[in-house]
């Protein structure tokens, strides 16, 4: 460092810090590759991340839209019941109007109801 701050130098002198640049130039060439190594690695692991969290979220995306259909399935499956139970007494002439679910069940059960499942 001191050779490089004289202006003057012999042959040896001058080889020399030619020499020791090459090597402050090369050793931060290793540095400054090292570093872009390490931020290539670290940009990949975070493109393999977001790539992870939008397949997670798109799988989880499928997963809610399958449950919603088969919600949606099994209202529809309650609500048909719920009207054929409603037609069912109303053919029996009960009043649905003011009672309660249990009610609507003794209401059922107590009457001698003969009636075709395959209907």
């Amino acid at each position: 460092q001191q050779l490089c701050k004289t202006t003057s130098h012999d042959f040896f002198q001058k080889k020399f810090v030619e020499l020791y640049q090459q090597y402050q130039s090369t050793r931060e060439d290793q540095t400054l590759n090292v570093l872009k190594t390490m931020a290539t690695q670290y940009l990949r692991f975070k493109d393999n991340k977001v790539d992870e969290n939008s397949l997670k979220l798109y799988l989880n995306q499928l997963e809610k839209k399958e449950n919603k259909a088969k919600r949606n399935a099994d209202n529809k499956k309650k609500f048909e019941l719920g009207g054929a139970l409603l037609s069912l007494l109303k053919t029996k002439n009960i009043d649905v109007t003011k009672l309660t679910a249990a009610q609507m069940i003794r209401a059922l059960f107590s009457q001698d109801m003969h009636f075709n499942l395959a209907n």
